[in-house]
Parts: structure tokens; C-alpha cells; sequence
């Protein structure tokens, strides 16, 4: 069985640009988003978006399902994050399901996620991914990891083309 995900706005708008959203329901059952990052990606509408209209597909479709979060809890987080934020209702989701992963690419919720033994994939692992389980072939793995360079750390993304450039190797 596949695992579950809880979908960032910063993830879904790189993923939309490297083209691989249909990918998605290959590597997860079910895509969460929470209301906050609900409205977070409509925002998109006024300065058409074209992830917008994709994403409303894939909403009324049921590849992407909302998931209520309770306000109380997300207060709760305002230690860690502003509270206001989509941040912190994807945190306040995943402590009450731990077995979520979490699709980001804001690494201000990284070390949350770390100190609380919490999953969280970024684009580049995405690729990656998709690259180790046959969804995509090393040159398009690798041109959708360079596409990567100034969305991401430069860091993050030669560290993903090693580790794709190693995970060849290994196929071999």
C-alpha cells in the first residue's frame, strides 16, 4: 500500500513546473492539503495561475482531498511557527498522524519535523523517487533536478544529482 501525503503550496508550485503533479498518485494514495494551503493555492486564480485550474482537477477528482485541522491544536504550534500560517496547520495535522508525509520544500519546518521524528520529502527527493521506482528515466530525473537550481538551494540540488547519479550506479 502506498503512504499518505499532506501537500505544502511551496511543493505543489515546484512540482507544477517541473510537470511531474501526475506523478503524484503513482508514489502516494491519498494527497492531503489543509484548508490554509487551500487558500494559499487559489490565491493563484487572481494573477492566473495555471497550477490553479490543475489543482482544482485533481481536487474534484479526489487525487487531492481536504483535510480538516483542529484550530486549537494549530495555536498550539505558535511557539514553533506563526500560527496563521499553512506551516503550522500542516504541523498540527501531522502530530495527530505521524504516519503522513509531508511534501515541502520550505526548509523553515525542517528541523520541526526532524526534533519530532516526523517524514517530509522535498521536490528533489520527489525526483529522485520517482527516478528509483521507475516513474521517470535518469536523463528526464536529472533535467528536472537542474530545473531545481535557484527554486532550492544550490546545496540541495547538487546533493539530489549525486544521489540520483549514485542511485544509476547502483541500478547497474
Amino acid at each position: 500500500m502506498k503512504p499518505k501525503a499532506l501537500l505544502d503550496t511551496s511543493f505543489w508550485i515546484n512540482i507544477y513546473h517541473l510537470g511531474l503533479t501526475d506523478k503524484l498518485s503513482d508514489l502516494f494514495d491519498v494527497i492531503y492539503i489543509t484548508p490554509r494551503i487551500y487558500d494559499e493555492i487559489e490565491v493563484g486564480k487572481a494573477y492566473n495561475s495555471g497550477d490553479v485550474s490543475l489543482f482544482e482537477d485533481m481536487l474534484g477528482c479526489g487525487r487531492i482531498e481536504l483535510m480538516r485541522v483542529d484550530e486549537e491544536s494549530v495555536m498550539g504550534l505558535r511557539n514553533y511557527v506563526n500560527s496563521s500560517s499553512g506551516e503550522a496547520e500542516l504541523l498540527s495535522a501531522l502530530i495527530r498522524e505521524p504516519t503522513l508525509v509531508l511534501l515541502i520544500d520550505n526548509s523553515d519546518v525542517f528541523w520541526f519535523m526532524e526534533q519530532k521524528n516526523l517524514t517530509y520529502l522535498t521536490t528533489a527527493n520527489i525526483v529522485i523517487t520517482l527516478f528509483a521506482t521507475g516513474h521517470l528515466d535518469y536523463a528526464e530525473s536529472r533535467a528536472r533536478l537542474r530545473d531545481l537550481y535557484g527554486v532550492l538551494k544550490k546545496g540541495v540540488v547538487d546533493s539530489a544529482i549525486k544521489t540520483l547519479d549514485h542511485t544509476k550506479e547502483e541500478r547497474k
